[in-house]
């Protein structure tokens, strides 16, 4: 289960991403495009063109861990609500 925590780092990946990607393929785009470590224990955030999923992949020192979720609300609104939440806390 992901907890919120000012000690985490969250870092959003701005392109919408194919939701069939995997740990391996995600992790090639935390490395290629956002040009950080997936080891480092950050959890990254990818959202898909419809806005109404979201992939969560962190590394939790023995291993990957991925949270997903399907958003049933009306997509553009909770995007929003994303960005600017994640805009402000973190």
């Amino acid at each position: 289960m992901l907890h919120l925590s000012a000690s985490c780092k969250y870092y959003l990946h701005r392109q919408p991403a194919d939701m069939r990607k995997g740990f391996d393929s995600l992790s090639g785009l935390v490395t290629s495009e956002l040009r950080m470590n997936v080891l480092s224990g950050a959890v990254f955030i990818f959202i898909n063109k419809k806005h109404n999923q979201v992939k969560l992949p962190s590394w939790k020192g023995d291993g990957f861990a991925m949270q997903a979720t399907l958003v049933i609300f009306d997509s553009f609104y909770n995007f929003s609500l994303c960005k600017q939440w994640f805009s402000t806390i973190f």
